[in-house]
């Protein structure tokens, strides 16, 4: 759960050194809100749970990379956009998959398939988690554009409503 702090806040900090104006009253109040400090705890995000989603979903970004492993998660970016999604199923208890056009070379791809269709043989999630190897794969990017879509049509939807997560790392992790 630090790490979703860390994403919330470092989140919320970027917006607030970029300044975009139409952001700059709401993310005042965030921040104001959630009274952030390095003993800010997930629970403390939980009380605003719509508001912390408002921030997450707008870092959703479409990834051109297939596969982040232990060894190379040097692309700061993908794990980024990872760990937003992670943060945004742990908060609403949402978790969303999508169909692919992408044409998979079954030799070459064979990890990847086997990790994003495990779950779904005809959809799939935005990454999935290969957890004995601390490697993610990737979705293609007309699936990550699907998803995101998703996330904001969730959003859009249900910002006004009260939000229930899911703290089962099972579900928002992988």
């Amino acid at each position: 759960m630090k790490v979703i702090i860390f994403i919330l806040v470092t989140t919320i900090y970027s917006y607030i050194a970029i300044g975009d104006d139409k952001h700059d009253v709401e993310i005042a109040s965030l921040a104001k809100e959630f009274r952030i400090t390095e003993n800010t705890t997930f629970d403390e995000f939980k009380k605003s749970p719509s508001r912390a989603c408002f921030f997450l979903i707008n870092e959703l970004k479409v990834v051109s990379d297939t596969h982040v492993s232990r060894d190379n998660k040097a692309n700061n970016n993908t794990m980024h956009i990872i760990d937003c999604i992670r943060a945004l199923r742990a908060l609403t208890g949402q978790k969303f998959y999508a169909q692919t056009e992408y044409k998979f070379d079954e030799i070459k791809e064979k990890d990847r398939i086997y990790w994003l269709f495990l779950e779904y043989k005809d959809k799939i999630p935005f990454f999935s988690n290969w957890m004995s190897r601390d490697s993610e794969f990737i979705a293609p990017e007309d699936a990550q554009r699907r998803i995101i879509e998703q996330w904001e049509k969730w959003y859009e939807k249900n910002k006004d409503k009260e939000i229930h997560g899911n703290d089962n790392i099972n579900f928002w992790y992988f």
